[in-house]
């Protein structure tokens, strides 16, 4: 009877471990090494939430708490953007480092100013070098690959991690936007403009949260992550990106 108690709770004790906390590169990877969510009926009440279809719309609705974190250096980084159910990771986002500023040197650059409603502020030069850099270092691709955790249902069934392909989003230019100009003395582009998108629409498009915040932020003047470049031009990639760090940079 004594043997049998002992294996029971040594049962429990393994039933409740988790298997990593987000380690690998792949969505795949860092899905798996949560581990799987209810895996001995210990979370029905996320089991219950994930099996109804409405942790899918609580993401789609911004009800979910977000965070994120940069896995790995350099041109081989990615961003992870983990979004929790009750406090469990239940999807995750990867998105590769790019860089909007490709082919324009850093001993090119100009000028800079910022304006975001009727607030303008012109950059100076130690500014702009902090601002130029964030933009490089800290860029990531729009769209995402996205992975689901394994969980178990209500019923006993286990539904094992879910790789999707992202959708390309399709940004659309919000109510007060910060707008970035940066000048360079040459081409491939004489100025670019980039614009940060606030919060407004941030459920249809798959945004990020604020920096430093690992809760729903529903402030329609919040900056997400989001940001469009609008100035086509050689040599440049005029592509939406996610950059967590820029606005706090422009800001600062």
């Amino acid at each position: 009877m004594l043997k049998k108690a002992t294996f029971l709770t040594l049962g429990v004790a393994l039933c409740g471990l988790v298997v990593g906390c987000g380690s690998g590169t792949t969505p795949a990877e860092i899905a798996q090494s949560y581990g799987i969510l209810n895996r001995c009926d210990l979370q029905p009440g996320i089991a219950g939430i994930i099996q109804s279809g409405q942790a899918d719309k609580m993401i789609e609705n911004g009800q979910a708490a977000v965070r994120n974190r940069v896995v790995g250096s350099g041109k081989d980084r990615i961003l992870v953007t983990e979004y929790l159910i009750q406090g469990e990771v239940y999807r995750v986002e990867v998105r590769r480092a790019i860089n909007p500023t490709e082919n324009v040197k850093e001993k090119n650059l100009s000028f800079a100013n910022s304006k975001q409603g009727t607030e303008y502020s012109s950059i100076t030069w130690g500014h702009l070098l902090r601002v130029w850099r964030t933009l490089k270092n800290e860029s990531y691709e729009a769209q995402a690959a996205v992975a689901y955790r394994a969980w178990r249902g209500l019923d006993g069934k286990v539904h094992g991690v879910k790789v999707v392909k992202g959708e390309v989003p399709d940004w659309q230019v919000t109510e007060n936007v910060l707008d970035l100009t940066i000048g360079t003395k040459k081409w491939p582009m004489v100025t670019m403009w980039f614009q940060g998108l606030t919060s407004d629409g941030r459920q249809s498009s798959g945004g990020v949260q604020p920096p430093n915040d690992d809760h729903v932020n529903t402030d329609i003047f919040a900056q997400d992550g989001r940001w469009l470049m609008t100035a086509p031009g050689p040599g440049v990639q005029c592509v939406p990106f996610v950059n967590t760090k820029l606005y706090d940079v422009v800001k600062g």
